[in-house]
């Protein structure tokens, strides 16, 4: 399979903070590089890229990569299928009288919803989500270069950054290489909080609007869906930790190699504030996703306990039931002897005559009587074989089905043949 490139396309936003506020400006990729030799005011880029199959924007990219030292893997599908990560490098210099120099590459995503149609009678309403893949690329040189490259930034993000940029001063940005980080930190975090707080809403109107044993309706499907999507929550913010201790790493590292620990600015502080942001939002995910479990838990159990409602329902009408039987069955014992000797007696083998004053009273059975029993015996006997024969042949019996034919009776009446045991993707 071919290696899809992940490449920006259109025009650069530049917003440079100078002196008295910020300037904006549009550039085209091939001049991106244009601010390193041109502009020593710190400047923040927002670039949009996408995947092709074949390569779109070669030119723009390589200006990018050259003029910022970025990586060339940055370009690549699988890191960009990938849900976060850091690198940072301490460049060489380019000659013995050359500053320091540092580049950085780190990635966040969020889950967050973009829509929402609620259900009648349903606590869940049916959720639409989307995902912010933000990817950020600084570039600091010691003694006057900052620039930072923020990819797919959604308009709240880049309108934090820009207000964050307007309100740092200049000498902050070009002290340190991290100043950038605790800055994009911060605002990540925010994205974070609020997507944990939509999907914390939803598991609240569940806790509410908790169903009764008497009318249980459960959403199952709704249930785990919403589950699915908090432990996407719970996955990121992992991975964000995960970024971030690697990022104070790097901090702790490039300060010692770049001789930093005199800086008038250390990000330090806000850095691992920022983490500990992360850590209190990761630890809230898992009480939200743990909340949900417990619903799920409570609906099954509460639809058990009303299967079980029913069941002690049709048991006592059975019983009832069984009564009045019982009840018909000996009324029909009592009966039925009288009625079958009646029968007989009724038929015209029997004859009473009440007598006279000449004759006395008499009874008389017909010599033929014996008719009665040759067709009455074989006709019972034939009844109850037919009867036995249709009981063990005529019958449908329950089929004796396999584990694996079941699941392959299931895969045949599923459109491409997968079934229920299709394997999902957690991205």
């Amino acid at each position: 399979m071919a290696s899809l490139h992940w490449e920006p396309v259109g025009k650069v936003e530049v917003v440079r903070r100078v002196s008295g506020g910020l300037a904006k400006d549009d550039l085209a990729l091939v001049d991106a590089n244009t601010l390193q030799a041109n502009s020593q005011d710190p400047a923040v880029l927002f670039l949009e890229a996408k995947k092709f199959k074949k390569s779109q924007n070669l030119n723009g990219t390589s200006a990018l990569s050259a003029a910022f030292r970025i990586p060339q893997w940055l370009w690549i599908t699988k890191d960009q299928d990938s849900n976060g990560y850091f690198y940072g490098r301490t460049l060489a210099s380019r000659d013995q009288n050359s500053s320091k120099r540092h580049v950085s590459v780190f990635r966040f995503m969020i889950k967050y919803v973009t829509k929402v149609v609620p259900k009648k009678s349903r606590p869940i309403p049916d959720i639409s989500y989307d995902w912010h893949i933000l990817t950020f690329v600084t570039y600091w040189e010691q003694g006057g270069v900052a620039r930072m490259l923020c990819f797919n930034s959604p308009p709240q993000l880049k309108q934090m950054i820009e207000q964050s940029l307007g309100e740092a001063s200049t000498e902050v940005l070009l002290a340190h290489p991290f100043a950038f980080h605790a800055i994009v930190l911060e605002h990540v975090a925010e994205l974070y909080d609020q997507a944990i707080w939509q999907f914390r809403d939803f598991v609240r109107d569940t806790e509410k609007q908790r169903m009764t044993i008497e009318d249980p309706q459960p959403d199952y499907t709704a249930m785990h869906e919403l589950s699915r999507h908090v432990m996407h929550c719970t996955e990121v913010l992992s991975t964000a930790l995960n970024v971030t201790d690697h990022m104070i790493e790097e901090l702790a590292r490039s300060e010692t190699q770049a001789s930093l620990q005199t800086a008038s600015y250390d990000p330090g502080p806000d850095i691992r504030r920022g983490k500990s942001m992360l850590q209190f939002m990761e630890n809230r995910s898992k009480a939200v996703e743990d909340r949900l479990k417990n619903e799920i838990n409570l609906a099954f159990h509460i639809t058990s306990q009303h299967a079980n409602l029913i069941s002690a329902q049709i048991a006592h009408a059975a019983q009832v039931d069984s009564r009045a039987m019982r009840t018909i069955s000996i009324l029909g014992l009592v009966f039925l002897p009288g009625t079958f000797i009646s029968a007989i007696f009724s038929m015209s083998f029997f004859n009473f005559n009440p007598g006279s004053q000449d004759q006395p009273a008499r009874w008389a059975v017909s010599d033929k009587f014996w008719l009665y029993w040759i067709v009455a015996i074989p006709v019972t006997a034939l009844t109850v074989v037919v009867w036995w024969t249709w009981q063990k042949w005529g019958m449908p019996k329950t089929p004796e089905v396999k584990i694996g034919e079941r699941r392959d009776a299931v895969r045949s009446r599923t459109p491409g043949g997968k079934g229920p045991d299709v394997e999902l993707q957690a991205l």
